[in-house]
């Protein structure tokens, strides 16, 4: 058989005996057929397709990536690079070509820019401008599609791609993607609470301010040494892993730094306000080192401040407390469940040993201490005693001694060895003064805070003068002074200091003219404060929507803070411009300074939504700047109760410094005052006169336990024996004063008639009526019963004309009782001092029932008695003739009336046994009534029933049955009979038979 096939001899060994072997292979691979998939294909095929290993890095260039090449890497640039592709028609289907930044050089200013290759119509699928590498790392895989021309991304690739555009596209890298998302571990931070991530923080707030969003995934408590620096001119956000799980602890000192500073590290101005911070979910906190806390958060000029879920904390085991949270000129900013616990500090130091305990009984206004306590500067300091279940709040008058002093008003109820609580400070500074002086002692530690003394402004604000506002540079050697940064505009004495707000919102300017727009608080809650918890100052709406507070000052004697709740809130909130507290607010908080818990100074208008507060005590709840005319407190429904205080009046103070504007307008529109408060409003007095208009309630005040209004006695102007404390021409409308041996209320007409009030209510029972406008009425639905006193030497002149009730013993010795009209009296007059009264009526008709006449009393009218009902006479009833008619008379035509009673002599009142019924004129007679029977002189009728309505008789009864019937009338047709009883039925006279219709 022949062989006609090519042979390939070979040795034992498997080497050629015949010919070179390589290109022979070379000439019978190609045609070998090779089974891919199903299909036969060649194997020349299958080799061209094949992946060939070929790497290069690329030029600092535009260039074009050889065909050759399986992976190009990118080389450090000056510039941005485009490269084009290979022909893809070209390439391997079973290749990818992997472009990447190994050495990561990429992520600065320049990219790379991939691009199909020009002229060979060539496209990337998805991305029809090409694709831009910007970010270190970036690595991106394309292949050769199975659609012609066509490269598109590997399903081996590690990046990630932005959506088709019409610009280049991204590739994003997924590792750079994540370490974009940067958090304070990016930046070397350990969060263990023990290492000092300053710098690691700090390196973080440095990259957020260029632009960026960071979030801290992990939480940690992030130990800081210095103040971090948040200012950007750059917009940027913050996110932390939560309250208490991102935490940064504030380990240094100074009440002028700040934890986190977002203000302009040089010169926060108007020119410098930053962009908009938005900053979530974390805690400010102080180590327990600290003695000098700085603010937890601050930001001058604040723009565009978005602050929600932060808590915010300067509790410290020592006493230094100082501001949380300092945002000034604050334009469109929002602040959302916002916590500050601690901070604030309107108490300076009061030394008092913490075993002193204080005793008053019910009823006296002497308070001893069990220890040296009082000094001359305690006159006119608030002090509030606690028991630990009741409070009560005094002001201290004079001191006797170091353990004894008198107070302002008789005690309430008893304490004994009780706890005891001083209110804030009082200040004083002169106008161009920077020297403030005060009436306890600062701490040299207290350089740096910030106060506010009250009407000390530079300049006048909108109308009022607001408080000055500075800080403390230096503390005078003995402590009672200080230097501040600024000069008072206006001299002051004898005012409340505040001193370090826990979360203050103010004006930078000294004159006020500049201050904060547009700001939404909505759940704040400020508690655990030592002071002013709120203070909102220059501003236009500022809305404070669900605030909720709950203060203490520590300044207390004995106990522990833990122990002592609601002890003392000074200032609650201090508000200037114009704020809105919205419905659903919580306030509590007892307080021990004269400023009140809402301290709206210098403010235009103050609105406060529904309200609830509890544990109010001690001074007013509302002081309003004493020097402005625009201000305006508007307050809705509220509900108001304590636990420890014995009453909730309305108190009105006289005493200087006092505490509610009356200049402007206060309205309100109700609430209910439960049982257990306190002092609720009280008027300011700064030069000890009233100003007008108090307060204007539009709706209705309701004690709904009883409870009445209380006002301080005043003793009006020298002219009516006063000491002159009102001016001429002010209406005093109610006053509660010592009227002879009673305590007396004294109502009074509106409108300035003050030299007599319209009533007087004695403590003995009494009631006077005095003077009354001419024209005006009483109406009494009821009875009225009046008292009068004896007299002597009274006239008639003393009497006024009207309505006179009296039971006096006059000069005549006489008693009046009636109705006096002009000089007369009219209705009811005595003529004796003793005997029988003789009263008369002088003229008109008694025609109601109107007069009740003692027993063995005699009234005679002069123009009869008109009886419009029944009249009924107990006793003996006299008829006369006067007017020519008699309507009742005896038979022998005598005036004497009939006996109706039961006397044995009748010829006292008739002379026989005949009595006549006659006519009006007496000239007829129409029956005799006599021993021997009634004499009718006219017809009688008997009463008229039917056979069916006959009524019960009597033996002897005469009736008339109207269809009885007649003798030989028949049934149903009787025309009537008269009828008489006998033998149990009523019979017809005729036969003597029942009747029957």
């Amino acid at each position: 058989m022949a062989d006609n096939s090519s042979k390939l001899r070979t040795f034992e060994n498997g080497e050629p005996v015949d010919r070179d072997p390589v290109p022979y292979m070379g000439g019978v691979l190609p045609l070998v057929p090779i089974v891919r998939q199903g299909q036969v294909v060649p194997a020349g095929d299958v080799l061209s397709s094949a992946a060939v290993l070929s790497g290069v890095v690329g030029p600092d260039a535009d260039w074009a990536i050889p065909a050759t090449a399986t992976h190009a890497v990118i080389p450090p640039l000056t510039a941005s690079r485009t490269w084009a592709l290979p022909d893809v028609d070209a390439y391997p289907r079973s290749q990818d070509l992997v472009i990447t930044d190994e050495e990561k050089y990429l992520g600065g200013a320049y990219t790379i820019t991939l691009v199909p290759l020009a002229g060979s119509g060539d496209a990337i699928r998805d991305y029809p401008n090409g694709i831009v590498m910007q970010d270190a790392g970036t690595t991106v895989r394309l292949r050769r599609s199975l659609i012609s021309n066509t490269w598109a991304l590997s399903s081996a690739k590690t990046s990630l791609q932005t959506a088709p555009e019409t610009s280049p596209s991204v590739v994003r890298d997924l590792l750079a993607t994540v370490r974009e998302m940067r958090s304070p571990r990016s930046f070397g931070a350990v969060g263990d609470g023990v290492a000092d991530d300053t710098a690691a923080i700090q390196a973080f707030f440095d990259w957020l301010a260029a632009g960026n969003v960071g979030r801290d995934y992990r939480g940690g408590r992030y130990r800081l040494t210095a103040p971090i620096r948040g200012y950007a001119w750059n917009c940027y956000k913050f996110t932390g892993a939560g309250i208490g799980v991102t935490v940064f602890i504030c380990d240094f000192n100074g009440y002028d730094k700040a934890v986190l500073n977002l203000s302009h590290p040089t010169n926060p101005a108007e020119n410098t306000r930053p962009k908009a911070h938005t900053l979530s979910d974390f805690s400010i906190e102080m180590s327990g080192k600290v003695t000098q806390p700085p603010c937890n958060i601050e930001e001058r000029y604040a723009t565009d401040l978005f602050a929600a879920r932060i808590y915010v904390s300067h509790w410290t085991p020592f006493l230094g407390r100082g501001t949380a949270v300092r945002i000034s000129n604050a334009y469109n900013c929002v602040i959302n469940e916002f916590k500050v616990w601690g901070a604030g500090c309107s108490r300076l130091s009061r030394v008092v040993t913490p075993t002193t305990r204080f005793t008053i009984a019910a009823g006296t206004q002497t308070l001893t201490a069990s220890e040296a306590c009082f000094t001359s500067a305690d006159v006119n300091r608030g002090i509030q005693l606690f028991d630990g279940s009741r409070l009560e709040y005094f002001v201290i008058y004079g001191v006797t001694n170091s353990t004894t002093a008198t107070v302002n008003r008789n005690a309430y109820q008893s304490f004994s060895s009780s706890t005891g609580c001083f209110e804030g400070v009082k200040c004083n500074i002169g106008a161009g003064s920077n020297t403030l002086y005060i009436t306890g002692q600062f701490q040299t530690s207290d350089v740096g805070r910030a106060v506010y003394i009250p009407g000390a402004g530079a300049t006048t604000f909108r109308g009022n003068r607001p408080p000055l506002r500075a800080i403390i540079t230096s503390i005078s050697s003995d402590r009672r002074s200080a230097t501040l940064n600024r000069t008072a505009g206006n001299s002051v004495d004898n005012r409340y200091l505040v001193i370090s707000p826990a979360f203050e919102l103010y004006g930078e300017s000294a004159t006020g003219d500049y201050g904060s727009n547009d700001i939404i608080i909505d759940r704040l809650h400020a508690e655990g404060n030592a002071g002013v918890p709120v203070l909102a100052g220059y501003g236009n709406n500022i809305y404070f929507d669900r605030l909720k507070t709950h203060g203490n000052n520590l300044e207390y004697i004995g106990g522990t803070f833990g122990a002592v709740e609601h002890v003392s809130l000074c200032n609650l909130c201090l508000f200037n411009g114009e704020v809105t507290i919205g419905d659903g607010s919580l306030i509590e908080g007892a307080i021990v300074n004269g400023s009140g818990q809402i301290w709206a100074h210098a403010a235009i208008t103050v609105t406060i939504g529904s309200t609830i507060g509890i544990g109010w005590a001690g001074t007013p709840f509302i002081y309003l700047n004493d020097t402005g005319a625009n201000a305006t407190v508007k307050w809705g429904n509220r509900e108001i109760g304590t636990p420890y205080s014995p009453d909730l009046p309305l108190q009105v103070n006289d005493g200087a410094g006092g505490f509610i504007q009356h200049v402007g307008t206060f309205t309100d529109s109700g609430f209910n005052l439960p049982r257990n408060g306190n002092n609720f409003l009280a008027p300011l007095k700064p030069n000890g006169t009233l100003q007008a208009s108090a307060v204007r309630v539009s709706s209705y005040y309701d004690f709904s336990y009883g409870y009445g209004l209380r006002v301080s006695p005043e003793q009006g102007p020298t002219s009516e024996g006063g000491n002159n404390f009102w001016s001429n021409g002010t209406a005093k409308l109610i006053t509660v004063s010592y009227d002879g041996n009673f305590d007396a209320v004294n109502i009074y007409t509106p409108g300035g008639q003050r030299s007599a009030p319209i009533i007087t209510l004695r403590s003995n029972g009494s009631a006077g009526v005095n003077t009354q406008a001419p024209g005006a009425t009483w109406d009494v639905n009821g009875s009225l019963r009046a008292q009068g006193a004896a007299t002597v030497g009274e006239t008639a002149a003393q009497y006024p004309t009207g309505l006179i009730v009296s039971e006096s013993t006059h000069a005549s010795g006489s008693k009046r009782a009636g109705i006096k009209l002009g000089s007369e009296w009219q209705l009811l007059q005595d003529s004796a001092g003793s005997g029988a009264k003789d009263f008369a009526v002088y003229s008109g008709t008694l025609n109601r029932n109107v007069l009740a006449i003692a027993p063995n009393g005699i009234a005679s009218f002069s123009d009869g008695v008109n009886a419009g009902g029944p009249l009924s006479v107990r006793g003996i009833s006299t008829l006369d003739q006067q007017g020519g008619y008699t309507r009742l008379k005896d038979g022998s035509g005598t005036s004497n009336a009939i006996n109706l009673g039961g006397e044995a002599d009748k010829t006292n009142y008739y002379n026989n046994n005949s009595h006549y019924f006659q006519d009006r004129g007496g000239s007829a007679n129409y029956a005799i009534i006599s021993s021997s029977g009634f004499v009718s002189l006219g017809k009688i009728r008997p009463a008229a029933f039917t056979v069916t309505t006959v009524p019960s008789g009597t033996a002897g009864d005469i009736i008339y049955v109207s269809n009885a019937r007649k003798v030989g009338e028949g049934a149903g047709a009787g025309t009537g009979v008269i009828a008489y009883y006998s033998n149990n039925n009523w019979r017809r006279l005729s036969d003597d038979s029942p009747v029957a219709a």
